[in-house]
């Protein structure tokens, strides 16, 4: 379950004694008891629906990402994302680099951010899934709406590894398109890389409580 509370500052506190008399109450105990339940604490209303596309997708995810994607800076953005909470970006094994070179382009380097550089197409976005799809991690697909390929093209793609761990972020004229066309086969989408790995740090750090007797 996810939880988002109202009343957690001063002001916050006061506003719920005029709307219903109550009183707020410790947001310390809220959160022990969110996390006790095994539910997830969330700070605002975009965090509650970024991470309920998770929870109704059909991708499990982890904290080891690995990140395909046709523009570097975006690639660069999402590492620094994953620095910053403290998840584990991957490297990749030595035969997995060996296949992409056969993929990639010459100026790009077989690693993590898997860089498709801007000219990247359909087939060479299924290509590099196709390689990776075995890997045990979260594949975090970018892409950035470009002349050579367009987001609901690179949808189309994800969705054939429906059930590897793969999320997509679209940015570009038709990501609405691409968000509904990926969110009709379960799986999440997001429109900005940063949200995209937020929620998956509020989904890998939750607490699992044991079963009882």
């Amino acid at each position: 379950m996810i939880f988002l509370k109202g009343g957690v500052s001063k002001s916050g506190s006061a506003a719920i004694k005029t709307h219903t008399g109550s009183v707020a109450g410790s947001i310390d105990i809220f959160k022990a008891a969110v996390r006790t339940c095994g539910g997830i604490f969330v700070d605002s209303l975009e965090d509650m629906l970024n991470i309920a596309r998770l929870v109704n997708s059909s991708e499990n995810v982890s904290s080891d990402i690995l990140i395909i994607t046709n523009s570097g800076g975006h690639g660069v953005l999402t590492t620094d994302a994953i620095d910053i909470q403290e998840m584990n970006e991957i490297q990749l094994p030595d035969r997995i680099k060996k296949s992409l070179l056969k993929i990639l382009p010459k100026q790009s380097v077989p690693r993590n951010p898997i860089d498709l550089s801007g000219d990247a197409d359909y087939k060479r976005y299924s290509d590099a899934l196709e390689t990776v799809k075995d890997l045990d991690c979260t594949k975090v697909v970018i892409v950035q709406s470009l002349p050579m390929v367009t987001c609901t093209d690179v949808a189309r793609a994800v969705i054939k590894y429906k059930g590897t761990g793969v999320i997509g972020v679209v940015m570009g004229m038709d990501e609405d398109s691409a968000s509904k066309l990926l969110d009709s086969a379960s799986i999440p989408s997001f429109k900005f890389p940063e949200d995209a790995i937020k929620a998956i740090k509020y989904m890998t750090s939750r607490w699992t409580p044991d079963k009882l007797g």
